[in-house]
């Protein structure tokens, strides 16, 4: 498949087929670019499904207090994470686990989730295929940063790579609708309705839908950002 032969129904297919396994990520765009300087730009969209604060609260594999400690360059969805012909590009974002509230997947001290899109300071992505420099554009649908202390809705997918199905940790729904960022003092504030709420609210919540998780909580090593 050649970039400059590509058109939009050829590569909402393509993106299309790769979307099938992650149920939070549905149909995805391509559009294709051709502006003056000769590069082409394919501009890649993701469609997901915004859920309530009760669904997310139903439906998450795993709630946490934590902080993000790393957040990856842009990759593509193969083993290698190189870039290739119908590939999607992807980042991930590592958190230190500072207080499980849900967990059904005996998370540890630290997990690592996966999502679409590009590195959110990364706008374009410069990769070359057949001799013809492209740029990839796609929106990763949060803000996160190294730093933030967040409390987070996380559920485990089978995502499509180009050796077969791949699993991984996902933010559920929405990506910017998926946690709740600490603002001053001890409130959080996100998810679906962008409420403000603390650990404990959360927790109690949680509560009264299922099972929480009785483990003590850690103490973040440096002040978050706001």
């Amino acid at each position: 498949m050649k970039a400059m032969k590509m058109t939009p129904l050829t590569l909402f297919w393509a993106v299309l087929l790769l979307s099938i396994g992650s149920v939070a990520c549905g149909p995805s765009e391509a559009v294709v670019n051709a502006p003056e300087d000769g590069e082409t730009d394919i501009v890649l969209s993701s469609e997901y499904i915004s859920l309530a604060s009760d669904e997310m609260i139903d439906q998450a594999d795993l709630v946490f207090q934590g902080q993000v400690t790393a957040i990856s360059t842009t990759q593509f969805n193969q083993e290698s994470g190189a870039y290739w012909d119908e590939g999607r590009p992807y980042h991930t974002i590592t958190f230190q686990v500072l207080r499980p509230i849900v967990d059904t997947i005996n998370v540890g001290q630290e997990l690592t989730v996966t999502v679409w899109g590009n590195n959110p300071t990364e706008e374009s992505v410069p990769v070359e295929q057949n001799g013809q420099e492209i740029r990839i554009f796609s929106n990763a649908e949060h803000d996160l940063q190294v730093g933030d202390t967040v409390i987070a809705f996380v559920e485990r997918r089978e995502l499509m790579w180009r050796e077969g199905k791949h699993e991984a940790l996902v933010l559920l729904g929405v990506p910017s609708e998926s946690y709740y960022r600490l603002q001053a003092g001890d409130r959080y504030l996100g998810g679906p309705a962008r409420e403000s709420i603390t650990v404990e609210e959360l927790v109690d919540r949680v509560a009264e839908q299922r099972s929480v998780s009785e483990q003590p909580a850690i103490e973040p090593e440096s002040t978050p950002s706001e």
